[in-house]
Formats: structure tokens, C-alpha cells, sequence
């Protein structure tokens, strides 16, 4: 199956799929104020609800089916450096939760809206879900889901700060290994590591797409800061706005950098490891990868905000447990799980 990475029909795509919602909340707000006479109104919301199936589904069918084993990415013009073309692949690990898939909805419309991107999920599991799998396959984002286990003495309790162990280091290092055994199908392009749960700003894949080698930036919410940042001297990194060991080389956060797909390919033992400090593991990763010498301050010298690490609490479900011990059953008795 190929690719053909058109960003023009892409953005031709999404711009009429943003119009189109637009266009819908307009239409379902003057049913609600029942101004007008509902009935033509909802004749209209119909219609274009049919207009936006038939947008999704052509640039569904413009892109790939992920799933099969082999997966072709041909690129027009996507010389080294050209960063108007190049591909960003974006690697999210994700696992279990009650807030999983909503906040895959929430990345996968962003993701929607950005051209040229190859979304690579991974499952913390040892099966991969239908839902996960059902989420990207309806999204018009290409991608291709994988799944690993997390060994279990690296394993969080329910009870045990989220900072307590790495997360996401074996799903991040499968997806890795994934470009490293594609590459001959890939071209060239730039690796995020995006989370699930943060928020982005369409700016960033912007500055991403222009990386050479690692480009970094700043990250809010982070570190228990409104703001993590590098600081910037006549265009290089000299040191880093941080509170928690900002001896670190590369005291960042995983949301705050990206690398160049060719460097991934260079380094083949570059990886995540689990045997490292708190603190460390983007450390030790880009260490294998390149010196602070050399990393490219983006976001207008690292002054800028296009990403945070937002994290969402727990739902809370009294309601629910309250249900399952009167009834037997919980309230999603009967649904699909996406």
C-alpha cells in the first residue's frame, strides 16, 4: 500500500473539514434557539453531515490502510533538508485508562490538521484493543498501531507517583525499531515523541518539520513550571531554566525536542533504558544521538510555548461504583468501547 503524501489535497481536505464544522455548530445553535424553522434547518445539518462523511472518507482512502505489513511512504520532492515536505512521525505510547481514548480523540484531531504526519501508536499491553486500533483507522490520520508490555517490575502501582518509574521506554524503543526495519520505505523525515495526554499547538509541527539534527524548545506545565525552557546565547544552548537537577546535559523534557529521522537511522543502539537516574532518560537518549553543542533552538530562540504537559486527574466515579453495587452492571453495559 502507498502513500502519497499530497500535503496540497491534505490541506484542501482539512480546511473544508474545519468549514464544515464550523458550519454545523452554526446550524445546531440556531436549531436551539429555534429562531428559525427547525425542520429546514435540520434538512441542511443532514446535508452537510453527509458532506463531511464523504470528505473524511476520501481522505481516508488518500491515505493508508496502517494494518497491513507492508507500507510504503513515497513522498514528492522530499530531498534531505527539505523541511516543506518532510515527514513528521510522531511516536505516542499509550496504555489502559478511563481517559485513554479521549485523549486520543483529542491528539488525532490535532494531528488531523497538521499535513505529512505518520502517527506511530504503541499499546502497554500485551494484546493490542480494538478500540485503540478502530480510533486511528477512522481518524484520516495514516499510522500504524503496535503494542509491548511493560516488564512488570517497571510497572507503576496505582498508588505510586507518576515520576516514581519511566514510563513508556519499551513502547517508545519498538517504535524505534519500527523505522529503523522501514526505513528503506520511509524517506526522509523528523521524530516527536508526543504523549497523549499534552497539548499542542499547531505552530510546533512547523518548527519541527525544520529539524536537521535535534531541535528543542520550550515546554509548559512541565517540571512543576509554569515553563521549562533552554536558554539561548547568540543562537546555542547554554543552559537550562530548571528547578530539578539542571546539572542534567539535557535537562528537558521529553515534549521539548525532536530528531531528525537520519540520526535515528545513524545511531542503531540508541534507545530508552529503564536503569537510569529519575530525571535521565532524555538525557541518556540524546547523549547517544549528539552534543548540546549542536542542538537547534526553535520556537523563535526557545521563547516561545507550543506545547504542554497537561496531565488529566482521575475521573471520579462514585456514581459508578454506586451503580455496579446496585445493579451488577456498569453504565457502559452494552457499548462498544469506541
Amino acid at each position: 500500500m502507498i502513500i502519497e503524501n499530497d500535503s496540497i489535497i491534505e490541506r484542501k481536505f482539512t480546511t473544508l473539514n474545519a468549514i464544515i464544522f464550523d458550519l454545523l455548530g452554526f446550524l445546531y445553535r440556531e436549531v436551539s434557539n429555534a429562531k428559525n424553522d427547525p425542520s429546514v434547518l435540520w434538512k441542511r445539518v443532514t446535508k452537510l453531515e453527509a458532506l463531511l462523511s464523504f470528505c473524511r472518507k476520501t481522505l481516508a482512502s488518500h491515505d493508508v490502510d496502517c494494518q497491513q505489513r507492508n507500507i510504503v511512504i513515497r513522498a514528492r520532492g522530499m530531498e534531505a533538508g527539505d523541511d516543506q515536505t518532510a515527514t513528521i512521525f510522531i511516536i505516542t505510547p499509550t496504555y489502559k485508562r478511563e481517559t485513554q481514548i479521549p485523549d486520543l480523540v483529542r491528539l488525532s484531531h490535532t494531528l488531523m490538521l497538521v499535513p505529512n504526519v505518520f502517527w506511530i501508536l504503541i499499546e502497554d499491553a500485551e494484546k493490542p484493543s480494538k478500540s485503540v486500533a478502530k480510533l486511528l483507522s477512522t481518524s484520516a490520520v495514516p499510522g500504524i498501531v503496535l503494542n509491548v508490555a511493560t516488564p512488570p517490575k517497571y510497572k507503576l502501582n496505582a498508588s505510586s507517583p507518576h515520576w516514581l518509574l519511566p514510563k513508556g521506554a519499551a513502547q517508545r524503543n519498538l517504535a524505534l525499531t519500527w523505522l529503523r526495519n522501514n526505513s528503506p520505505k520511509l524517506g526522509h523525515g523528523v521524530v516527536y515523541f508526543a504523549d497523549d495526554d499534552n497539548t499542542y499547538s499547531l505552530k510546533l509541527f512547523s518548527e519541527i518539520r525544520s529539524v536537521r539534527k535535534v531541535g528543542v524548545w520550550p515546554v509548559g506545565l512541565a517540571g512543576g513550571q509554569l515553563v521549562e525552557r533552554p536558554i539561548v546565547e547568540k543562537g546555542k544552548i547554554v543552559r537550562w531554566l530548571v528547578s530539578f537537577k539542571p546539572e542534567r546535559p539535557f535537562a528537558i523534557d521529553m515534549a521539548g525536542f525532536a530528531v531528525n529521522l537520519s540520526l535515528i537511522l545513524q545511531h542503531t543502539h540508541a534507545e530508552f533504558k529503564y536503569e537510569v537516574a529519575r530525571g535521565y532518560q532524555e538525557t541518556q537518549f540524546l547523549s547517544s544521538l549528539i552534543t548540546v553543542d549542536d542542538l537547534e533552538p526553535k520556537a523563535d530562540n526557545c521563547t516561545r510555548v507550543y506545547v504542554w504537559h497537561t496531565r488529566d486527574s482521575p475521573p471520579k466515579l462514585k456514581g459508578e461504583w454506586a451503580l455496579k453495587k446496585q445493579l451488577g452492571i456498569s453504565s457502559d453495559y452494552g457499548m462498544e468501547e469506541y
